[in-house]
Parts: C-alpha cells; structure tokens; sequence
C-alpha cells in the first residue's frame, strides 16, 4: 500500500453544513477504496483568480494508504 494525499476545494459561497456534509460524502468515498483516511481541514482561502464569479473556497486534504489499482475506480467516482 502507498501514501496517497488528496486536496480538494469546495466553493465558498456554501454554508457551514452544506460544506461539513460535502466533505464527509468525499471522505465515505474515499473510505471505500482506501484505509487509514485523515481529513484535514486547512480552512476559508481567497482563490488564485474567481472561477464562476467565486472568489473564496474551503480546502481539504485527506490523506490515505491504498493499492494502485484502487486509484482508478476512486478517479473514476470523482
């Protein structure tokens, strides 16, 4: 198994539920392809440049251990 890091950014104009429920569903994902999974949360950050006229987003990084092989159905469900 290798060490695999994720990052992922949810846009900003959600509220505080809406983003801790998205998050989880990214990490149950997660969970069904990989063990030991971490969610790390970094916070509310100005984006490089809008995309969409959104200007702020929340970022995440999960850590997790997983088999090559696993990646591809996990790209796939993204």
């Amino acid at each position: 198994m290798l060490k695999y890091e994720l990052l992922f950014v949810l846009p900003g104009t959600l509220d505080d539920k809406q983003v801790a429920e998205k998050a989880e569903e990214i990490v149950k994902m997660v969970k069904e392809s990989a063990s030991e999974v971490e969610l790390h949360t970094i916070g509310k950050n100005r984006l490089a440049y809008p995309i969409k006229q959104i200007r702020y987003g929340y970022y995440y990084t999960v850590t997790f251990m997983a088999e090559p092989p696993s990646l591809a159905v996990l790209e796939n469900k993204f």
